[in-house]
Order: C-alpha cells, then structure tokens, then sequence
C-alpha cells in the first residue's frame, strides 16, 4: 500500500500493530472465498479425488492472498479511520 493518498494526502501508515485486526478480516475473506470456492467445485464438476479438491480450494486462496492483504487492510481504515 501506499503510504499516503495522492489525492486527499491522507496518512495509511499507523503505529506498530494498527492492523493485526486486518489479519482477522482478511481470514474472514479466506474462509468465504475457499467455501465459494468448494460449493460451485461441487455443483460444476463431476465428483473429484480429495487431493484435486484440496488442490482447488488452496489454488483460490493463493490467487486471492494479494487482494485479500489489501481489501483488508482498507475495510479495516474505513471501520477504524484515526
């Protein structure tokens, strides 16, 4: 992330352990995002062995880590924005 808005020059940087909060959003993310990601493996594809379901399943967290960090980290600013 930044360190501060280009626009309204508004300070993202907080003090040390402003964001451990943010990790139990972004588990939050995972957890949905994993869950959408077993329901439609299920209703779309024929049946499949655990180890390619696994391998599904972790294949989505892994594409979304990234995203995850940041949504978290900014639904956690607009929640607590001091």
């Amino acid at each position: 992330m930044k360190d501060t808005c280009p626009s309204c020059n508004y300070h993202f940087v907080r003090e040390p352990g402003y964001f451990i909060g943010a990790m139990y959003i972004s588990y939050g993310f995972t957890i949905i995002e994993g869950a959408l990601a077993f329901i439609l493996m299920k209703l779309l594809l024929p049946p499949l062995s655990l180890g390619w379901e696994l391998f599904i399943v972790i294949s989505t967290f892994s594409l979304f880590i990234k995203k995850n960090y940041k949504w978290s980290r900014l639904l956690y600013l607009y929640i607590f924005p001091w």
